[in-house]
């Protein structure tokens, strides 16, 4: 719901709301939070009350001199539909507008509010530069406040000047004594691009949180006319704790921004022989060898590796010909891992002002460029025209990880090229080897991302980590069955907590090891659906020792317990207390009751090292 009444601004999302007001001809945040009547005491709902646009928000210079702002508000309506732009934004429907100018300043700013049905409120901006050319080193892209009493930040945070808190990713806040189910928590995610860091301060009782444009050490320079779209954010809001937050976070996430296509659908099973990585060195005989096991196994997808090779290259084109007829005659998809990023090709042809210097006298493709996302659609216009169906992209993290103008314009061509991709080749799945470097936006467009090269013990934290911010359908996880450490029934577990795939010499699997991948990924494909749209539990007493996937219904969940510790049960999360439930794996039936409150027992020799997994 929107409603605008006498200066004021009321937005509801599902159990949250957000509210503003004019301060004379300014606009003032005064809380976010839960869902309240119009009619009560908004400033006692969470009683946070900041500039909705802070006086160090941009940071501008004009003719050498810095250019002093102070927005005045010169309409507010509300739209039928969200305007669409060339980047990734939430899908959504009514939308309040609300345009500021400045004009002594010459300046232009528009917001956008979208009330999303999941519990949270999606802000976009734009600043327009309505006079003489200009620079912009700073420029905060939306925020949140909230009461600081009693909060504690999540996150990963470094403190930094001027009393700010620097956080990378999602940010998290939430009451002192909230947990993972219970107490409040409000949360504030970045759906695109550049901005990747947000700041956290107090000031006069109040936290406030944004994300933000660094620009200072490569200014971004706006013509006369031209304006700077700002990342969007999504502001979330739970009183059922940092899981009820996540789970709401994902929900906005998979209805709002992934491609309804993708959204239920189980990502498609990969696996990559590393001797395939040379694929110009490899016959037909050997890919026709590896296709064969890759369809015995229950793979979707057979990977070769492509690295900086032209696909136009006669030689090159020839071996990806044979890799797909060779998967062709065995019912597997040809998948390409391509890093064409990373390329330093001028030799080979390629215009040199398509590439940037990228560090010890390397060189590759500079995405800022619309000439350089022209050439690399052709490329991968070619590898779907030689029947390619799975691409695996290598995104370069050295250009994602600079809050730079470079950053930014980085990432707008990249959106763009896979925006195109996306939109053009329906029939080609994408995988981003993008990590925690990557905005939830990309997921707009690349179902999976964030895949390691090993599944370990360790790695199970870290996803659940990342997991605060992509859901586990986007999360790719590769399973070496042959590595030491773990046994791989523990690594399986971690994977099959996301989108699967195995990196494995197949020629040196033998028959034991085949069977067990073999039973693992028929195993997988009976339990990710619940993986693809299921809430996101986190189990264990704040050690972390595993995580629950429960249908929407909580008809059925699915479990993986990790590093248990020498317990003998472990309680469990986001189940039905009333409900009746058959452990497949014990073999018994137990209540819900009896699952939440006392916990599931667990097999013998559960120490380190080791998992278990129940439906």
């Amino acid at each position: 719901m929107i409603k605008i009444d006498d200066g004021n601004f009321y937005l509801t999302g599902g159990g949250a709301c957000y509210c503003m007001r004019r301060d004379g001809d300014g606009l003032r945040r005064v809380c976010f939070g839960k869902r309240g009547e119009y009619e009560d005491d908004l400033t006692a709902l969470i009683g946070a009350d900041a500039p909705e646009i802070s006086d160090d928000a941009f940071a501008l210079m004009r003719d050498g001199k810095p250019v002093k702002y102070e927005f005045a508000i010169v309409e507010a309506e509300t739209l039928a539909q969200k305007p669409t732009v060339a980047l990734p934004t939430l899908r959504g429907g009514k939308t309040l507008k609300i345009t500021l100018k400045d004009e002594a300043a010459a300046l232009g700013l528009e917001l956008y509010y979208t009330p999303v049905e999941r519990g949270g409120i999606a802000r976009r901006a734009t600043l327009v530069n309505l006079g003489e050319p200009l620079t912009v080193t700073r420029a905060e892209s939306g925020g949140a406040s909230v009461a600081s009493t009693a909060l504690m930040l999540c996150g990963d945070a470094v403190k930094g000047a001027n009393g700010r808190t620097r956080v990378r990713g999602a940010v998290v806040l939430a009451d002192k004594n909230a947990d993972e189910t219970h107490g409040e928590a409000v949360g504030l995610y970045e759906v695109f691009g550049g901005a990747r860091d947000a700041f956290v301060r107090e000031t006069n009782g109040v936290t406030e949180t944004a994300f933000y444009l660094d620009f200072s050490d490569e200014p971004y320079t706006l013509d006369a006319g031209e304006s700077l779209l700002l990342p969007e954010v999504f502001a979330v809001y739970s009183d059922c704790g940092v899981g009820g937050l996540t789970r709401a976070a994902h929900d906005i996430i998979r209805e709002c921004l992934i491609p309804a296509r993708y959204a239920e659908q189980r990502r498609p099973i990969v696996l990559f022989d590393p001797e395939l990585e040379d694929l110009d060195g490899v016959d037909g005989k050997k890919l026709s060898a590896r296709a064969a096991a890759a369809s015995r196994l229950g793979a979707d997808t057979l990977l070769v590796s492509l690295g900086a090779a032209d696909p136009d290259d006669k030689k090159t084109a020839a071996a990806l010909d044979r890799a797909v007829r060779a998967c062709d005659e065995y019912g597997v998809k040809t998948g390409v891992w391509a890093a064409f990023e990373f390329s330093d090709m001028s030799e080979s042809g390629v215009p040199t002002e398509l590439l940037r210097k990228r560090g010890r006298g390397k060189r590759a493709f500079d995405l800022g460029k619309q000439s350089t996302v022209e050439f690399l659609y052709g490329k991968i216009k070619s590898l779907v025209g030689a029947g390619v169906r799975h691409l695996k992209w290598e995104s370069d993290g050295g250009a994602i990880s600079g809050a730079r103008a470079s950053c930014y314009k980085y990432l707008c061509g990249l959106y763009e090229l896979f925006a195109r991709v996306n939109a053009d080749f329906p029939e080609l799945t994408t995988e981003g080897g993008f990590g925690g470097d990557i905005d939830c936006g990309i997921l707009a467009y690349c179902p999976t991302v964030g895949a390691h090269a090993n599944a370990t013990v360790a790695a199970a934290d870290g996803k659940l980590a990342a997991a605060r911010q992509f859901p586990l359908c986007a999360l790719g996880t590769y399973v070496d069955p042959t590595a030491g450490g773990a046994p791989l029934k523990t690594r399986f577990d971690i994977a099959s907590l996301g989108a699967l795939s195995y990196m494995a010499e197949l020629s040196a699997l033998g028959a034991e090891i085949t069977a067990a991948v073999r039973a693992q990924i028929f195993s997988y494909q009976d339990d990710a659906a619940l993986a693809a749209c299921g809430d996101l539990y986190a189990l264990g007493d704040g050690d972390g020792c595993g995580m629950l996937v429960a249908s929407k219904d909580k008809s059925k969940a699915y479990a993986v317990c990790v590093n248990a510790g020498g317990r003998a049960r472990v309680k469990l999360r986001g189940l039905d207390e009333r409900n009746l439930y058959h452990v497949r794996e014990l073999g018994k039936i137990y209540s819900g009751a009896a699952l939440v409150g006392y916990g599931i027992p667990l097999p013998e020799g559960a120490g380190k090292n080791t998992s278990f997994a129940f439906q």
